[in-house]
C-alpha cells in the first residue's frame, strides 16, 4: 500500500508540475501575443511601407506555429525514473 501511495505521489507532483510549466507559458503568451500582433497589423497596414498586408499577423502566427512544431520533434522527451524500492517502502 505504501508503495501505491509512493508511486501516486510522484505522479502527482510530476502532473502539478507540468501544469505550472504551461500555465506560466499561457501567461506569457497572453502578456506579449496582444502587442506583438497589434504592432504587426499597425506596421503592415501603414500606406508608408512598401508593402500592405493586413493578414501579417496570421502569417506571424503560423510560423511560430511551425518554429514550435519544430521544436516540438526535435526535443526529447526525457525518461521516467522509477523510485527506489527503498523509498517507496519507508515513506
Amino acid at each position: 500500500m505504501k508503495t501505491r501511495k509512493a508511486a501516486l505521489a510522484f505522479i502527482l507532483i510530476t502532473v502539478t508540475l507540468d501544469m505550472v510549466a504551461v500555465s506560466s507559458m499561457r501567461a506569457i503568451a497572453m502578456a506579449i501575443g496582444p502587442g506583438l500582433f497589434s504592432f504587426t497589423f499597425a506596421w503592415f497596414i501603414n500606406g508608408q511601407h512598401r508593402w500592405v498586408l493586413p493578414v501579417a499577423p496570421w502569417y506571424l502566427a503560423a510560423a511560430m506555429l511551425f518554429v514550435a512544431m519544430a521544436l516540438a520533434f526535435t526535443v526529447e522527451k526525457p525518461e521516467m525514473t522509477k523510485v527506489p524500492a527503498a523509498a517507496s517502502a519507508e515513506g
